[in-house]
């Protein structure tokens, strides 16, 4: 099997020192939430992991979309807008209307073909993520001051919910992170609720 690494270094810079220039970059569809806002735009607030995580997820409900490379819905239309205000509307709705129960069905349907892996693993990691958002919105409520975990905080936090996704949906995952040398995690995992 091969194997591939993707980066894009052009505006990237070394952790600790300022980062020059207030190119912001990124389509808003894809962009964390918590960049969503003017300050992020004018480029006075830093990139964090946790962000680029984030965006990386939010591919996911979009791919879910197309069969064949065709678009089927456009059920999230509401995030292509350059006005980020209304995309974090947008996004924090979608959040919001996630359910895996059912008997509340989430309003958002991925394509015939994405169902399984949209309940099982999609849902849950942007729930994931949506909860990080609303503890770190919390936090800046509260103290006023962000707050920047750090990066291998926030891979562990990511590794240990692939980890319980594992346990029951995906056993594949589990496969894919031993072979990464990622260790499961010292605490125990609550199961996830079965759908």
């Amino acid at each position: 099997m091969g194997r591939g690494v993707l980066n894009d270094w052009d505006l990237s810079h070394r952790a600790g020192e300022p980062h020059r220039g207030g190119e912001r970059t990124g389509t808003a569809t894809f962009i964390a939430m918590e960049l969503l806002c003017d300050e992020n735009k004018d480029g006075r607030m830093e990139r964090q992991y946790h962000h680029d995580l984030e965006g990386l997820l939010w591919i996911l409900p979009w791919v879910f979309q197309f069969r064949d490379s065709v678009r089927i819905n456009r059920q999230l239309a509401g995030w292509e807008t350059g006005d980020f205000a209304e995309c974090h509307e947008q996004k924090g709705i979608f959040l919001t209307n996630i359910e895996k129960s059912p008997s509340k069905p989430s309003k958002y349907s991925p394509t015939e073909s994405w169902c399984r892996e949209w309940k099982g693993l999609a849902a849950s990691l942007l729930l994931w993520v949506a909860l990080g958002n609303l503890q770190r919105s919390w936090h800046r409520q509260q103290s006023g001051e962000p707050i920047i975990p750090p990066p291998a905080d926030v891979f562990d936090q990511f590794c240990k919910e692939l980890h319980r996704l594992s346990q029951s949906m995906y056993p594949a995952i589990g496969d894919i992170l031993r072979e990464m040398n990622v260790a499961p995690p010292t605490s125990p995992i609550p199961p996830i609720p079965s759908t």
